[in-house]
């Protein structure tokens, strides 16, 4: 059913009425239910099926994490070990040092400004040049 319907201002426009609602056969209702049925059980599958993806992600995701662990152990046990390279190395160079010292061949020292200019009173030279920062 269409009524219809004149504006003031000379458009017409056609409103759908809405229809009453028709009371359903039984066949229709049996043709609901059984829609319904066969809804929840391809429902019930897919949850079936869902678990079990759920359940091969959990394994796949706690293989990842067994993999990164072992990753990480690996990385910290490599930086450990330059650690202990970096400071047999450092203590190896020290001894080196302190023997060269006291066998006169090269003396560790540091410079003093004083020692730098030889007891002369020179006026530093400014920027960053190797000269200016050896009298400063």
């Amino acid at each position: 059913m269409t009524r219809v319907r004149r504006w003031f201002s000379g458009k017409t426009i056609v409103v759908a009425k809405a229809a009453s609602p028709k009371k359903k056969s039984a066949k229709e209702l049996l043709m609901e239910k059984v829609a319904a049925k066969k809804a929840s059980e391809a429902q019930k599958e897919d949850e079936e099926k869902g678990r079990q993806v759920n359940v091969e992600r959990r394994q796949i995701n706690a293989a990842k994490k067994i993999e990164d662990e072992a990753k990480q152990k690996k990385k910290a046990a490599k930086k450990a070990n330059k650690r202990k390279e970096d400071e047999e190395r450092r203590v190896a160079n020290e001894e080196r040092r302190t023997v060269n010292a006291k066998n006169g061949k090269t003396a560790v020292k540091t410079i003093v400004p004083s020692e730098a200019t030889n007891g002369k009173k020179k006026k530093p030279a400014f920027g960053n040049s190797a000269l200016s920062r050896k009298y400063l």
